[in-house]
């Protein structure tokens, strides 16, 4: 049931009494389908309602508002995608152009490995964040 009708169907029947005040064998009373109860008994029915509706008004604001925040999260993890994928591409040209610098012998070979054994620990760092 969407939320909009509870509250309809809760304003329209507060403004008419549950429970009708027609006197008979002392403090019962009956309603308009001919159903007997206390008029006590029909006011706690309807505080029960107003307090579901209360309830659900708070309920239905909360679930807004964690669709919100999921949707900003969202978002933030799109552009932090983004970013790694520029970071990592960035990386892998600055690799390439140490390769370029090994291979014309301009730098040894140490700088390579010590390069693809900081990125092996960044991708073991990557996917136990996955996981997580």
């Amino acid at each position: 049931l969407p939320a909009e009708n509870v509250y309809h169907y809760l304003d329209q029947h507060r403004a008419q009494p549950h429970f009708q005040q027609k006197k008979r064998n002392g403090n019962t009373s009956t309603d308009s389908e001919g159903l007997t109860g206390s008029p006590k008994r029909g006011r706690k029915i309807l505080q029960t309602f107003d307090n579901y509706a209360v309830s659900l008004r708070k309920l239905t604001k909360r679930v807004g508002d964690l669709r919100k925040e999921n949707k900003k999260l969202k978002q933030e993890l799109k552009v932090s995608k983004a970013q790694s994928k520029g970071l990592s591409d960035k990386v892998d040209h600055l690799k390439d152009v140490i390769k370029e610098l090994v291979d014309t012998n301009l730098i040894s070979g140490d700088a390579l490995s010590a390069l693809d054994k900081t990125k092996k620990t960044r991708t073991k760092e990557t996917e136990l964040v996955r996981q997580t």
